[in-house]
Order: C-alpha cells, then structure tokens, then sequence
C-alpha cells in the first residue's frame, strides 16, 4: 500500500517569505518532489491534516495541491487521497520555483517592482506544461484538444478575415468586434434567457483577464472578499493581487 507521510517526514519548514505560506508551502512540495525526497507513488496529508500541522489556512493548502496538479505533480484519488505522480513533468520544469524580489542596488538602473506589481508578479501562475507537451485529460478548462476541426476552423477563418474591411485590421472597438458581441448577445438571448445590448458585452483573452478587470473595478485595497474553499485558484490569487482579504467560504459538495 502506498506510504503515507506523518508531519516529522515533511522535509521542509515554513518560513514567512514575500509570498506568504501559500508561496512557501508549494516551493518546498515542488522542490521535494523534483529532488525525490518525496518519492512518486507517496501519499501526502490531506488539506485539513497538513493544515493543522503548520498552523495554517486550509484554502493555503487547497490552493496548492490543485496548483501542483495541474501541474502534474500530484494526482488524486476519490476516496484515497492526494499522491506523488509516478511520471512528474518535464525536467526543466522540475526544479524549485523560489522567487526572491531583486534588492535595490546603487548600481542597478532598472526599477524596482511597487507593491502592487509585487503582488501581481507572485500572483502569475507557474508554467504547467512544456510546448508540445500532451495535455492532461478532462481538464476542466480545456476541451479535447486533439478533436479539434483544424482544417475546417482554417477555411472559416480564411474566409471571414476576406470578408473583413481593412479598417477591421487597425485598432478595434476596446470592447471587442461588434459583429462577435451582437452574435453573444443572440445566443445568451436564446441559450440562458438573457436580455442584453452589445453596449453590454466586453470581450476579453480569458477568464483571468476578466477577473483582473472586475477585480480593479470593483474591490479597493483591505475588502473582504469571500471566496469559495475549496475553489478557482485563479480567482484567489486575482483577488489577492488586487489587495484583497481573503475569507474562505466552505462549499458544501452536497450542494454542486
């Protein structure tokens, strides 16, 4: 049966560090398991259990575990708990991901990060994969990547990009093409019931550019913000970056 680890074999201490446990914490599993003092196949702590032996929030420990696998760190098992993957990832990627801020030298012209870029640079998530790389399976936001129409997406492509007027090619409308939002507001109309205008619609690269935006709109410096626990990493550390508290709000699985 695989070996699970009591508190004394965890090979590492929590320090404070400019990243706080959460940064600390991953440092210390990902460099544990990069150098083999964590062998594959160990069974780690659960989050309460590793909680309560440092001392710290259980989201701390959620939000590292699902970090590291993503990453393809650790895998878990429903009703078995979280372990060391027996195939870790590339082997550039297998080393500590300690970052340490630049101290301000006499010497040095470049300058220097303000708190809130800090927070922004601790806030980036770590690369998961190598390019080229298979992606992990049932990824929740990813699709079956290996599915998609390529040659059809390209002719379609091709197609709307000559369709399209050369002033289509300058700088855009800031809220996306009119033509992308009319067509979301349509289906949100008919797929969820949604009355809305284009004047609504704000397109964005991603999930974690929408969050930013919503975070610098909506939340000053010190707002307690709940958060789901567990929950989406990514919004956790948006919110953090954006210098908010933190409370962890208990999910119920009872109720998803």
């Amino acid at each position: 049966m695989p070996r699970r680890l009591s508190s004394f074999e965890l090979p590492f201490v929590l320090r404070k560090s400019p990243g706080g446990h959460q940064r600390t914490l991953y440092d210390g599993l990902c460099a544990a398991i990069s150098t083999g003092q964590l062998k594959p196949g160990a069974r780690l702590p659960s989050s309460r259990e590793l909680a309560r032996q440092y001392g710290v929030a259980r989201a701390t420990v959620v939000a590292v575990y699902e970090q590291l696998r993503a990453e393809g760190y650790l895998s878990a098992q429903a009703g078995a708990g979280t372990f060391v993957n027996a195939e870790l990832p590339d082997t550039t990627l297998r080393r500590p991901r300690t970052i340490t801020q630049p101290k301000p030298t006499v010497q040095s012209g470049l300058p220097q990060l303000s708190p809130t870029g800090w927070a922004l640079s601790q806030s980036a998530f770590p690369t998961s994969t190598a390019i080229g790389s298979p992606s992990r399976p049932f990824a929740a936001h990813l699709p079956a990547l290996d599915e998609f129409p390529r040659e059809l997406w390209s002719r379609v492509m091709a197609r709307a990009i000559r369709r399209l007027p050369a002033s289509a090619l300058g700088d855009g409308d800031p809220l996306g093409l009119l033509s992308l939002r009319q067509a979301i507001c349509d289906y949100l109309g008919a797929a969820r019931g949604v009355a809305c205008l284009p004047e609504q619609i704000l397109v964005t690269s991603g999930t974690q550019q929408a969050l930013d935006i919503c975070a610098r709109l909506l939340i000053s410096p010190g707002d307690a913000v709940i958060v789901e626990d567990p929950g989406y990493v990514g919004a956790r550390r948006v919110l953090e970056a954006s210098g908010a508290h933190i409370c962890p709000g208990p999910v119920d699985c009872a109720f998803h």
